[in-house]
């Protein structure tokens, strides 16, 4: 999560490989292909190139300097609607109309600025983000699958043993 452009350069800093940052070498981590390659310098450069950094817009402060933000160079949006929410004092309300106001001046600054913008949400809320014209989705997350498989699991196991049961007499 970010408020200034401060923050933004220190992500940066630590994020990217001279001579954009300063991001220490670890030449065998599983983002060096675990040391499969020939040249260090090369490699950082192509992993410089290839990274994605989204900084975190999830306050009322950071949509506040949102024009700021996105004259970064390096980085694109993110965008979390349940934080944002509670930042205006709407917990729980993602879709409250002052939340999406803010979401939708997020992405067309962003847009104009020629940023990447992703968020993630749930269901409900799939349509006003595929509408506004984000750029990634993410729609679910690992516990809410395990989530979702285990109520599954739990309603057809239910009624299995509702269904014998109901044979047995």
């Amino acid at each position: 999560m970010v408020t200034d452009t401060d923050q933004i350069n220190e992500l940066v800093k630590y994020a990217r490989f001279a001579p954009h940052g300063e991001r220490g070498n670890f030449s065998v981590s599983r983002a060096f292909r675990y040391g499969f390659f020939q040249s260090v310098p090369d490699e950082q450069q192509r992993l410089n190139q290839e990274m994605c950094l989204m900084v975190q817009v999830e306050t009322k402060s950071a949509v506040d300097r949102i024009a700021d933000l996105c004259a970064m160079e390096d980085v694109d949006i993110f965008i979390g609607p349940a934080d944002l929410a509670a930042s205006y004092g709407l917990p729980g309300q993602p879709l409250h109309p002052t939340v999406t106001r803010a979401s939708e001046s997020v992405v067309s600054v962003a847009h104009a600025s020629n940023k990447l913008v992703a968020t993630a949400c749930g269901a409900n809320e799939y349509a006003f983000w595929c509408n506004l014209g984000v750029d990634l989705l993410y729609c679910t997350n690992d516990i809410v699958c395990l989530k979702q498989g285990a109520q599954i699991a739990y309603e057809k196991a239910s009624a299995a043993i509702a269904n014998a049961a109901a044979a047995r007499t």
